[in-house]
């Protein structure tokens, strides 16, 4: 009885369930991306890969810890970046949607999302009296989606 016991709790502890991707060591991650994360995040700490698919995702720490995530493909191009980012450097016409289209919000956290060449944010945004918002608006301004938190 206490091997089955053993042997279940092993296989859940092996092989966990709802995990999204798989975690790598540096030395398992392709050279040329390596060299690419290395040259322009020299200064990153607390660092994490994992392949999600056929992306080759790395988490980090920058300057006052801020967190990072970027995706690479498999010839080392950046296919998306999001960064933690500061409310006051938010674009004005950004900031001054949220402020309109959700007064009774106050933004708590922001991140910067960058894909494609597209630049859009997260804006977590926390109320009083109403439910707690995630709102992905681009750098224009405008609302791309909505969901309570």
């Amino acid at each position: 009885m206490k091997k089955s016991i053993f042997f279940v709790c092993t296989v859940f502890l092996t092989f966990p369930f709802g995990v999204d991707g798989q975690d790598l060591l540096s030395s398992q991650v392709p050279a040329t991306i390596l060299a690419l994360f290395e040259k322009e995040f020299a200064k990153a700490t607390d660092v994490d890969w994992e392949k999600e698919g056929e992306l080759y995702k790395v988490d980090f720490e920058i300057k006052r810890r801020i967190d990072v995530e970027v995706w690479y493909d498999a010839d080392g191009t950046v296919v998306r970046q999001e960064e933690e980012w500061k409310k006051s450097k938010l674009p004005a016409a950004v900031d001054k949607s949220i402020t309109a289209e959700f007064p009774d919000h106050k933004i708590e956290d922001v991140y910067k999302i960058t894909e494609n060449d597209k630049v859009r944010y997260k804006v977590e945004l926390d109320s009083r009296t109403q439910p707690d918002l995630e709102v992905w608006i681009d750098s224009e301004g405008e609302v791309r989606k909505t969901k309570q938190d």
